[in-house]
């Protein structure tokens, strides 16, 4: 499944955020490409929300594609990783950028 959130610059649409779903052996890879910000992070947790609340679901998040993370965009990941959790699953974040790895651990989202 892929899902584009875009937004209108001039004539053009321009996309803010792409997210792919692949279910994996064992996991769900989800891609992330752009900016989670403000202006996206519902879609995001619209997108990730079915999966957390399954039993067990490891749900694997690759950062390597983006260009921004929010406050808010921080909040919808940990809420991910809590919910899934509380249902023996987990969220991962793979390939994070210097600086989002350092506001992740600042949220406590590694413990």
């Amino acid at each position: 499944m892929s899902v584009v959130f875009a937004h209108e610059v001039g004539w053009d649409l321009q996309p803010l955020l792409e997210i792919w779903v692949e279910d994996r052996a064992g996991h769900l890879l989800v891609t992330v490409s752009g900016e989670v910000t403000a202006d996206v992070a519902a879609q995001l947790r619209e997108v990730l929300a079915p999966y957390t609340g399954l039993h067990g679901q490891r749900i694997v998040v690759d950062a390597s594609r983006l260009t921004a993370v929010d406050g808010r965009g921080l909040a919808v990941l940990d809420a991910a990783r809590r919910r899934s959790r509380s249902h023996q699953g987990d969220v991962q974040v793979l390939n994070p950028s210097g600086d989002l790895q350092r506001r992740l651990a600042a949220w406590g989202f590694f413990r």
